[in-house]
């Protein structure tokens, strides 16, 4: 894929002064406390979904007609 090309080319480049695992990755020391609570509400969005159309959701997944 393209992707796969990028990183090639990435790693292959010799000004590239960057860790590649860290390019590719990101940094754990660089998350902010807003970025956590911004993640902490979308999971609860995702579980809020996921709870709300869980009869939908295993009826879709066993019979479509039904659903």
């Amino acid at each position: 894929s393209w992707d796969s090309l990028g990183v090639i080319i990435v790693s292959r480049s010799q000004s590239f002064a960057v860790d590649l695992t860290g390019f590719l990755f990101g940094d754990v020391l660089a998350v902010r406390e807003q970025d956590l609570v911004l993640l902490g509400v979308a999971l609860l969005l995702a579980l809020a979904v996921s709870a709300l159309g869980h009869r939908a959701f295993l009826a879709l997944a066993f019979d479509p007609r039904k659903a």
